[in-house]
């Protein structure tokens, strides 16, 4: 049996069935987010179904000789993979990331980046973050027809969005030197509403040593 469903067995035919809804959203969120912070052009969320079949539902910068490598990857890993624990490695001359995604100890999906070094390593708090708000998305027991009716109609999903905006909001200040001014501008909103956000996120205003270079 493949170990992908015949509906995605390539980049472009996949990227045509994924649906607006909010689990494509928040999945692309967390893959523009990762690749960020891997210092990447490359990653994806995979959902992993019952018959350890693998299918795409968001991705930046894959192609068909990424999708193959991933299951490689899957074929030789999946014990490792199901047992909740994250691969860092390197193969044919590319360092990546594979993360589980588990939902009551079930393997519901991966979350793939290629990584700028082979050191590199996602701090386990912002892994663990991702990882659980890709397997509350990814589960597909967990939502009943109705509520993805309701769903599709009305997203519930402010918390996961405010989540992943505040991640972004302390990574832009960081690259910034938390120069208020700076990431207002980058943002497109006055000063004012950066201050907002940050009292809204409860995110403490840092101080840092301004570059001279």
């Amino acid at each position: 049996m493949s170990k992908w469903r015949n509906d995605v067995v390539d980049v472009g035919k996949a990227s045509a069935l994924l649906n607006a809804g909010s689990p494509h959203r928040i999945a692309g969120g967390i893959v523009d987010l990762v690749t960020a912070l891997a210092n990447s052009d490359r990653g994806a969320v995979f959902r992993c179904d019952a018959d350890g079949r693998l299918s795409l539902l968001a991705s930046q910068g894959l192609d068909q000789a990424a999708l193959e490598a991933v299951g490689a990857i899957w074929d030789r890993s999946q014990a490792v993979l199901r047992a909740g624990t994250p691969l860092y490695s390197t193969s044919g001359g590319e360092s990546f990331m594979i993360a589980p995604c588990v939902e009551r100890s079930t393997l519901v999906g991966l979350l793939y980046v290629r990584t700028a070094t082979p050191a590199f390593r996602l701090p386990e708090d912002q892994l663990a973050t991702f990882t659980r708000i890709l397997a509350g998305v990814l589960c597909p027991a967990a939502r009943t027809l109705v509520a993805r009716v309701e769903e599709a109609i009305n997203p519930p999903e402010p918390a996961v969005a405010a989540e992943i905006s505040r991640s972004r909001l302390v990574m832009l200040l960081d690259q910034q030197e938390w120069n208020i001014a700076r990431v207002s501008r980058i943002l497109g909103v006055t000063r004012r509403t950066v201050y907002k956000r940050l009292a809204c996120y409860e995110i403490e205003r840092r101080w840092v040593r301004r570059s001279t270079a």
